[in-house]
């Protein structure tokens, strides 16, 4: 703990919240500092390393979970939690991923500030002293790795037969229904690049297409224009020059998009079971033809 008494850091932007915290956790003993914007809390937390991090979802700057993240790589002792006016399960979940105690509902009313900093503190302190907190917290990081990962196999697989190319991640999550900072978090989670999980999802997409249409180009399947980056997607999905490689296993094995063997492994039992061979339909929007 900070001195004699906890210090707590507040991130938010709107200034009643600010106020009120500050008076009820100021009176209960607890050191209190602010800051209204996600940079100025992640400049806060790394000079005074808070025993307790309150973070807003909605900031002006930053998210919520960029924050999050942010305080976690910076100062790893310090508990934060998340404060949210728009709670949803992929919230909760992205908070959880980002090392977060918890996820709390506004609006916090009176004496539910304080009940909120006690137990996160709390907490933290009966993980410090347990002498299994290190076990734990290996064994949370790996069940939460998997459930990403599986989630981003969930989508690659369905991206499969998606109607069309998509070169950009905000692209991508639209079409398969998730944010772009969901992406982002399960794949920040799983331990990949982002841009690496698209790539592999697109260049899967376009060897299965091509399996399927054996007449197919390769203007017709990826979305690159220009013959120097398409020479290079190939290169790194398996394939030598303009061709891909010939069949989604070739693909899988040759690729160097991903190299985690599990996540491979994992892919190829979910293709498995979708029994992934149904025709894919041609991009809607194809680019033209080279």
């Amino acid at each position: 703990m900070a001195g004699c008494s906890p210090r707590v850091l507040l991130v938010d932007d709107d200034a009643t919240t600010l106020n009120t915290f500050r008076h009820l956790l100021t009176e209960s003993a607890y050191e209190f500092i602010a800051a209204d914007t996600g940079k100025q809390g992640i400049r806060l937390a790394h000079t005074y390393e808070p025993d307790l991090a309150i973070v807003d979802f909605l900031l002006p700057d930053l998210t919520g979970i960029e924050v999050l993240y942010a305080i976690r790589n910076a100062c790893p002792r310090t508990v934060t939690v998340l404060v949210t006016g728009f709670w949803s399960l992929e919230v909760e979940f992205e908070s959880k991923a980002a090392g977060a105690h918890g996820c709390v509902s506004k609006p916090i009313i009176g004496d539910e500030v304080v009940e909120m900093a006690r137990r996160a503190l709390e907490t933290s302190v009966r993980a410090i002293n347990s002498s299994e907190v290190e076990e734990r917290s290996t064994t949370g990081s790996r069940i939460l790795e998997s459930h990403c990962a599986k989630r981003l196999i969930g989508i690659i697989g369905s991206f499969v037969t998606a109607a069309r190319d998509e070169r950009t991640i905000r692209g991508f999550g639209h079409a398969m229904g998730i944010s772009r900072g969901g992406f982002r978090n399960w794949c920040r989670t799983s331990q990949l690049r982002p841009k690496s999980v698209l790539d592999f999802a697109r260049g899967l997409r376009a060897v299965f297409y091509q399996v399927q249409n054996s007449s197919a180009r390769l203007s017709d399947v990826l979305d690159i224009v220009d013959d120097r980056s398409l020479r290079r997607f190939v290169t790194k999905s398996g394939g030598k020059g303009l061709h891909l490689p010939s069949t989604v296993e070739e693909y899988l094995r040759r690729q160097t998009f991903i190299s985690d063997l599990h996540f491979i492994e994992g892919l190829r039992t979910q293709l498995s079971l979708q029994k992934a061979s149904q025709k894919i339909s041609p991009p809607s929007g194809a680019p033209n033809d080279r």
